[in-house]
């Protein structure tokens, strides 16, 4: 994830970019309460979320029903997050496993955001 973030970055200045970075990333977790819970309640708080929208979109094409609304962009925005980068997550890896979730993913993306399948 470092290198693909952070590669327009001049290499001697990446270090220093990739720590202040970090630490913003940390403080605010720290700060919303997130990042004071184990890795492992993290993932499974994750997992939960991943289930609800698994359950809420059950068969339906969109969260709206027949075609998109604007729940659907909340949801597309975060379930593009967690499945389209290239990342080693356990929570990508379970989000994968939910069929109706990734096909929706990909219907959006088609719908949404034709050119970035092209690149």
């Amino acid at each position: 994830m470092t290198e693909t973030l952070f590669a327009p970055v001049p290499g001697p200045l990446r270090s220093l970019v990739f720590a202040m970075a970090r630490r913003s990333v940390v403080k605010s977790l720290h700060g919303q309460g997130l990042g004071r819970l184990p890795r492992s309640e993290i993932t499974a708080i994750g997992r939960q979320d991943i289930d609800a929208l698994d359950g809420y979109l059950g068969d339906k094409p969109y969260f709206g029903g027949e075609k998109a609304s604007d729940i659907d962009a909340a949801a597309f925005a975060f379930t593009a997050a967690i499945l389209k980068p290239k990342l080693v997550s356990p929570l990508r890896d379970y989000a994968i496993g939910k069929t109706n979730l990734t096909t929706y993913c990909d219907r959006m993306l088609s719908e949404v955001f034709p050119d970035y399948l092209t690149d």
